[in-house]
C-alpha cells in the first residue's frame, strides 16, 4: 500500500473512531478536565435496571456506573443507587483537574449524599468524605454543596444538611489539614449511611 494510501486509511480510521466515542456520549454528560491533561473529557451515569414498577432492580443489587469518555479512566460503581447526577465543581485542590460530584438516587425520601471525585495516580478518590443534602438544597438554583473560598487556595466552603433535621450547616475547611477534612461531614448518623455507598473499583 503507498505511503499516502496508507496515511489516508489511517487518519480514516481515527476520525471513525473519534465519531464512535462521540457518538456514544449522551445529551446529559458533564464536560470537564478531569486528569488535568488539558483536554476536556466526558461523564456520565449509566442507570441500574429497574423491575418496572416495582422499586427494584432486576440484578438483585441497584448499582449505578459512572462512564467517562476517555477510555484509560477507569468507570466508578456506586450502590444502593438507580441513577445519579453529575456536576463540574472545577479545580478544587488546584493540581489542574476538574473535580466532579456525584448526587446517587434512590426510589423514596428526599436524603442523598453528595460525593466529591478527584483522580489521584490515575486512581478516582474521594476529595473529602461525602457530604449529606436533602432534595430542598439541590432544587434550588443557588445550591453549590462545594466551592473555592476566594483568595484562600486550598480553603472550601462546603455546606450540608444534617440527616434528619433541618438543621443547614456551612463550613470552611482546608484541604491541607487532614485532621479537619476527615471530620467530614460533621454527623456520625450520615457516617452510618454512608457505609451502604462504598466506592467500587471493578
Amino acid at each position: 500500500m503507498p505511503y499516502k494510501t496508507s496515511v489516508l486509511f489511517i487518519l480514516t480510521l481515527i476520525s471513525f473512531y473519534a465519531f464512535a466515542q462521540t457518538a456514544k456520549i449522551p445529551k446529559n454528560a458533564v464536560k470537564g478536565d478531569f486528569d488535568g491533561d488539558g483536554k476536556p473529557e466526558y461523564a456520565w451515569v449509566v442507570k441500574a435496571k429497574i423491575k418496572s414498577p416495582e422499586e427494584d432492580c432486576t440484578e438483585g443489587k441497584c448499582v449505578i456506573k459512572i462512564m467517562f469518555s476517555k477510555p484509560v479512566m477507569q468507570p466508578i460503581y456506586l450502590q444502593s443507587s438507580y441513577d445519579g447526577e453529575l456536576y463540574n465543581v472545577g479545580d478544587l485542590n488546584g493540581d489542574g483537574s476538574d473535580e466532579f460530584a456525584a448526587f446517587p438516587e434512590w426510589f423514596t425520601g428526599c436524603w442523598r449524599f453528595c460525593y466529591i471525585y478527584t483522580q489521584k495516580n490515575n486512581e478516582w478518590t474521594y476529595l473529602i468524605p461525602p457530604i449529606s443534602s436533602d432534595c430542598n438544597d439541590r432544587e434550588s438554583s443557588s445550591y453549590k454543596a462545594i466551592e473555592k473560598v476566594p483568595g484562600k487556595p486550598g480553603w472550601l466552603k462546603v455546606r450540608y444538611h444534617l440527616v434528619g433535621s433541618n438543621q443547614y450547616i456551612v463550613k470552611t475547611v482546608n484541604l491541607n489539614d487532614s485532621i479537619a477534612v476527615k471530620k467530614l461531614p460533621f454527623d456520625r448518623r450520615a457516617q452510618k449511611l454512608i457505609t451502604d455507598c462504598t466506592l467500587l473499583n471493578q
